[in-house]
């Protein structure tokens, strides 16, 4: 037991921010679920087709709000919980705004990272692939592969503008 103690203790700031991670996740994508439920049940967007004008604003502010609430929730998570040693002589305001501005740079990122990955495993990955019973197309392969990388590099690229940009110690300056 003093092992498992030990190894949080020393890790303890990684393990917090990867556990409110998978809590911000939850929140924004149940956010982004609700829009597009309230989207189809209110304005009939899905029925449409996804090639229609009102299901393609449907998803865009369905996404707008899952990357808001997500940025919301984990700044609000790191600053209480996570990054616990940070100057509190700093505004909570700029350190929201520079927050922020880290998300948007890891966002776009991750989109480049998402096309060119995609592009990498289409070249690469040839054939379908069945496992268990259940036939996963190329494409359905190529996009996971690139959303489990490009996610990996995002969540450390945060973790690292958070501890080094955001919520730095007195000590870190």
């Amino acid at each position: 037991m003093s092992k498992i103690k030990e190894f949080y203790e020393k890790h303890k700031v990684v393990i917090k921010y990867l556990f409110f991670g998978v809590i911000t996740t939850i929140v924004s994508f149940s956010v982004f679920y609700l829009t597009l439920w309230i989207g189809k049940t209110v304005f009939g967007s899905l029925e449409q087709g996804k090639d229609s004008a009102k299901y393609l604003v449907t998803n865009i502010i369905a996404n707008t709000l899952k990357w808001c609430s997500g940025v919301l929730v984990a700044f609000y998570t790191n600053k209480k919980w996570v990054f616990t040693e940070a100057d509190q002589d700093v505004s909570t305001g700029k350190q929201l705004l520079i927050f922020s501005e880290g998300r948007v740079i890891t966002l776009l990122l991750s989109l480049v990272l998402q096309y060119l990955l995609e592009l990498l495993f289409a070249a690469i990955i040839v054939g379908d692939l069945t496992l268990l019973g259940i036939t996963l197309s190329a494409e359905i392969l190529g996009t996971t592969a690139a959303l489990i990388i490009y996610s990996v590099i995002e969540i450390i690229a945060n973790y690292y503008f958070s501890k080094f940009f955001v919520f730095k110690s007195k000590a870190q300056k």
